[in-house]
């Protein structure tokens, strides 16, 4: 026996050029290019990262997935009763009793179990509903966990848009398995064995023939599953791979603009969803495959049935002679055309499974990338906070290490060429990146050992790529410290150079996605300001210079100074800010950064 033919990929209708651009890639290298940096491999997840996924039968959710079950088979139970009352009912009246011979109860009885049928119909896809809502909660919950433990090498891993993929796409597959494949699996064969059971009290034979049917049925699903299962994960990464480019592409609309690079930007989109599409309908082909063995079980139980009932009924000696009534006809032939939906939800419910499988490798491959995270909460620092030192190591000075204790209240300059490790070093003090080599200590504890509600409240990091949030200009000063008062966020507005008055107008203006509606200045100032409120003892800054006024930087950072306490360590290429810090340590490769001379500390193994 074989499948019917694939109908054959249409034409490809070519791709997009800009003519006036730079000669786009080709084959391979286009693969290459379109999906270059999304953090997707496609692969299959470990046992162990699976296990990391939360499961569906866990806690009372186990026992909701066993009330669906009974109620399916209770569902199952209904059905066969109303077969045997409708034959009952039948019988009485083709042998001549009459309608008035007819046993009521039976009808009654008939009514209430199509009754009761629907009403668990009703209450199993509620409360597969409740079942799936509760699951998928869970498996979100876990995602953003996390997502919040994602250092900075770890969140440059995955792009926004595959990571948004997860939270929606790969967690409403989830959802689909929850609400619908998994107690509509077990429903669907639980009620197949009790109308089989069924079937065989009214007609062994029949019984016999559907289990045959359904039996080769099955085995054509299962050799289909595999191939099934790789064309969706086939269309899931390209769904991952549009999903990155087009958030990215969104970010970058006005270079794209200034580059004139639209159409060439179209070009790599509609490569990508050709490939998309491409394999979409593969999936779907795989599909087609499974379902065709599903009717097929099917056709053959119907023509088998009508064959075998027909030869059953000829003459004296047939077989079904000993079942005479069309009672046992009516109840017989209902009973296979039910069978029916359970074997179709069969097929559903794997192919929901299939899907749900692909999802869970990708988000178990996301979970996997959780890092430790520190005590929720610990004893108080001091309020004199000290920072301490050793063995960090200096990219860009081999053999030499970072090694110094800084007084709380002091300003610190870093300096440097890129890569020196100016970020990585503000990024590790700030628990962005975990710490390798080396010791940090602040006050008398180690980083590692601070608890979060503590450092949060103690420590304030402010990067290059540190965004305003959606809400409120009010909303973004509290981010940090909800309680804090209309003088402190005055207070901090100033100090970070907020253009104008910080007034109600001002705290109540809108914050649409990142900032768009506000000035660079104020976008700028904003940032700067939630890192002040709440007055961190320790305020760390990469690339202060973008973060002041061009205008008046000088006088911007010795307001800055004025306003906070605390400690600051900042990287800069500005001559003058540098300067202006109490220390300057030159990470390496200074020579030519700075116009001037500057003094600078070398902090090295020789000196520590």
């Amino acid at each position: 026996m074989t499948l019917p033919p694939v109908p054959p990929r249409p034409p490809s209708r070519g791709r997009v050029r800009d003519p006036h651009a730079d000669a786009m890639p080709e084959g391979a290298e286009a693969d290459a290019w379109d999906d270059a940096g999304d953090g997707e491999d496609g692969g299959t997840a470990s046992p162990a990262a699976r296990q990391i996924v939360p499961r569906l039968a866990a806690g009372s959710r186990r026992w909701t997935l066993i009330t669906l079950v009974l109620g399916a088979l209770f569902q199952a139970g209904l059905i066969v009763v109303a077969a045997f009352s409708a034959r009952h009912t039948l019988d009485s009246v083709m042998q001549g009793q009459g309608v008035a011979g007819v046993a009521w109860w039976f009808l009654a009885a008939t009514a209430a179990a199509f009754i009761g049928v629907a009403t668990l119909g009703w209450w199993k896809l509620v409360l597969g509903e409740r079942l799936a809502q509760d699951y998928i909660r869970e498996v979100r919950l876990a995602m953003f966990d996390t997502l919040a433990t994602l250092s900075s090498s770890g969140r440059q891993r995955r792009s926004r848009g595959a990571v948004m993929l997860r939270f929606m796409g790969d967690a409403q597959a989830l959802r689909d398995w929850a609400a619908q494949g998994a107690p509509g699996l077990a429903a669907a064969a639980m009620s197949g064995v009790a109308l089989l059971i069924g079937l065989g009290l009214l007609a062994p034979p029949l019984a016999v023939l559907a289990g045959v049917w359904f039996a080769l049925g099955g085995m054509g699903m299962a050799l289909t599953l595999p191939p099934l299962a790789q064309r969706v994960r086939d269309a899931r990464l390209r769904q991952a791979y549009l999903a990155a480019n087009v958030h990215d592409r969104i970010a970058a609309v006005p270079v794209m603009q200034a580059a004139a690079q639209s159409q060439r930007e179209r070009g790599r989109l509609h490569r990508q969803l050709d490939r998309l599409a491409d394999a979409n309908v593969a999936r779907s082909q795989a599909k087609g495959r499974h379902r065709w063995w599903i009717e097929l079980s099917l056709s053959g139980l119907s023509l088998s049935v009508i064959t075998a009932w027909s030869l059953g009924a000829s003459g004296a000696g047939g077989w079904l002679s000993q079942f005479q009534g069309i009672g046992t006809l009516v109840g017989a032939l209902g009973l296979i055309a039910l069978l029916t939906t359970p074997l179709r939800h069969v097929g559903r419910s794997l192919e929901k499974y299939v899907a749900a499988d692909v999802a869970k490798d990708r988000i178990a491959e996301y979970l996997a990338d959780a890092e430790p995270m520190p005590p929720p909460r610990s004893a108080p620092l001091p309020k004199a906070l000290v920072l301490r030192l050793a063995g960090l190591p200096l990219p860009r000075r081999p053999g030499h290490a970072l090694a110094a204790e800084v007084p709380h209240g002091r300003c610190i300059a870093l300096v440097g060429q890129p890569g020196s490790g100016k970020t990585a070093l503000l990024e590790t003090l700030a628990r962005l990146r975990p710490l390798v080599v080396g010791e940090v200590e602040l006050g008398d504890r180690r980083l590692a050992d601070i608890g979060l509600r503590e450092f949060s409240r103690r420590v304030s990091h402010v990067g290059s790529d540190t965004a305003v949030l959606r809400g409120t200009v009010d909303s973004n000063l509290r981010y940090r410290r909800r309680g804090a008062t209309p003088q402190e966020l005055q207070t901090a507005a100033w100090a970070a150079g907020w253009p104008g008055a910080l007034d109600a107008a001002a705290t109540a203006l809108r914050v649409r996605d990142g900032g768009s509606n506000l000035s660079g200045s104020q976008r700028r100032a904003l940032v700067l300001a939630r890192a002040l409120v709440g007055r961190p003892a320790l305020l760390l800054v990469d690339d202060l210079e973008h973060l002041l006024d061009g205008a008046d930087r000088m006088a911007a950072f010795a307001r800055l100074r004025d306003a906070h306490a605390g400690t600051i360590l900042f990287s800069t290429h500005d001559r003058q800010l540098a300067a202006m810090a109490d220390e300057r340590w030159d990470l390496g490769g200074v020579e030519g950064l700075l116009a001037a001379p500057v003094p600078l500390r070398l902090i090295s193994g020789d000196d520590a």
